[in-house]
């Protein structure tokens, strides 16, 4: 793993950190505009907010004339996710199976077979991998290095370091970069464990003996460029090991067709994601107790538990709020019209979030934005202009914002349409196609030309 040099991290203007893209010399033979063989590769392409950036990514450069060869864990080993596969039952038995589960990740003999059988004969000008977590391995990294291709790593979250993904310590409820220099015995030591499930010291420490492995292998050496798309995670990777010359800043791929739907400033402020602590839920829910009376609410939770939606109602009886509570919606089979009819939207995510696709969908269907001063959401959002940022873990202030859009239908107005308009100009289709073409050329070029 590169090591981070005197430099790498620049910190100029007030405070802002900016990633320093020396140029790349750009082989004579790959020019410009040319049609390039991309291996996209990710966990899953049918659930989760990263399987979504993943499709809206291979379809934008499908639609500029590349050829995209996809794979997920499915697609590579579909006998492990076949619908009949029986899982433990017993709490020891799921324990096996996860030890096993991350042997099989630190060497991947079946999945790297069953990669090499579908490269047989292909030749591949770069590979965007995207998210391993558990159901792939880091080791398609240097794997596909050793094949002489160019491999450019997508950092949605933390995993690359942290047992839990996101670098949140459920139980201290905080952002945590404690194992960023390879010390696992602080995941161990907490009980961290994979997609902040509860906390569990002897699950934690299988998962620690596998991000130890990890360490040893450092399968992530093999990465040519990793792309980021919020200064914080540049600052992560940097404390890593990883130098800012390794790093290219990219916001979230958008379909900008998927946002062409009739909108109207309505009055419910909605707060939609998935259910984990990370994102805020008890925030938002200490926040309602301090709006006025009549607010009207939409809360749109990915596997929300029957309990807090419990104490959601109460509070809202109590208080006279006018609440619209649903589990079950999706982004295609509804979610997305709510949004669109919506006043404002909040996220008052507590990590360091390094790009959330709310904060894009919300403004693309020209609603301000209520976020909390974290992660890469601030660097979404110009405060007052598009939307507002308050303290992280602030209900009060949260609850201020939510109050001020829900009784000035104008200002709400004025900032959705602003905020439209900035989001067509920053996330264009072009812009992040341009982007991620120069991003593949410059990974090319960093592997010595491997083709």
């Amino acid at each position: 793993m590169e090591r981070a040099r005197p430099g790498c991290c620049d910190r100029r203007a007030g405070g802002t950190y900016f990633l320093s893209h020396a140029p790349c010399p750009t082989p004579q033979a790959f020019m410009i505009n040319r049609r390039m063989r991309v291996l996209a590769i990710n966990d899953t392409d049918s659930e989760g907010g990263a399987a979504q950036l993943f499709r809206r990514t291979n379809g934008l450069l499908r639609k500029a004339g590349h050829e995209i060869l996809s794979l997920t864990a499915e697609t590579l080993e579909p006998e492990r996710f076949s619908a009949g596969q029986r899982h433990p039952s017993s709490a020891w038995g799921r324990l096996r199976g996860e030890f096993a589960e991350n042997v099989r990740q630190i060497t991947a003999p079946r999945l790297l077979a069953s990669l090499d059988r579908f490269l047989q004969d292909r030749k591949i000008d770069v590979a965007h991998v995207h998210n391993v977590h558990g159901r792939l391995s880091a080791q398609i990294l240097p794997f596909l290095k050793r094949r002489g291709i160019a491999v450019v790593y997508q950092v949605n979250d933390y995993y690359f370091f942290c047992n839990s993904y996101v670098a949140y310590n459920r139980r201290l409820d905080l952002p945590c970069k404690r194992c960023v220099h390879g010390n696992v015995a602080w995941a161990i030591w907490y009980g961290c464990v994979n997609n902040l499930g509860k906390p569990n010291h002897l699950r934690a420490l299988v998962q620690a003996l596998k991000r130890m492995a990890l360490q040893m292998t450092k399968p992530w050496k093999a990465v040519d460029l990793f792309l980021v798309t919020g200064q914080k995670t540049g600052e992560l990777l940097c404390e890593w090991g990883v130098g800012a010359k390794k790093q290219r800043r990219i916001f979230n791929p958008m379909v900008l067709g998927e946002f062409d739907i009739p909108t109207s400033q309505g009055e419910p402020i909605v707060f939609y994601a998935a259910y984990v602590s990370n994102k805020g839920t008890e925030t938002f829910l200490k926040a309602l107790e301090y709006l006025e009376p009549g607010c009207r609410l939409g809360v749109y939770l990915m596997g929300m538990p029957a309990a807090y939606e419990q104490r959601l109602r109460e509070v809202a009886q109590r208080r006279r709020l006018s609440l619209e509570a649903d589990s079950t919606l999706r982004w295609g089979s509804g979610l997305r019209e709510r949004i669109a009819n919506a006043r404002a939207i909040v996220v008052p995510s507590q990590w360091w979030v390094t790009s959330e696709s709310v904060v894009y969908e919300a403004m693309l269907l020209g609603k301000p934005v209520i976020a909390s001063r974290i992660g890469g959401n601030t660097e979404l959002i110009d405060e007052g202009e598009t939307g507002f940022l308050f303290e992280p873990r602030n209900e009060k202030e949260l609850a201020g914002y939510m109050n001020r859009l829900s009784a000035d239908h104008l200002l709400a107005s004025r900032m959705g349409s602003e905020a439209a308009k900035r989001a067509r100009e920053r996330f264009s289709e072009t812009v992040f196609v341009d982007l991620l073409e120069k991003a593949y050329r410059d990974a090319i070029a960093l592997s010595g030309g491997r083709r």
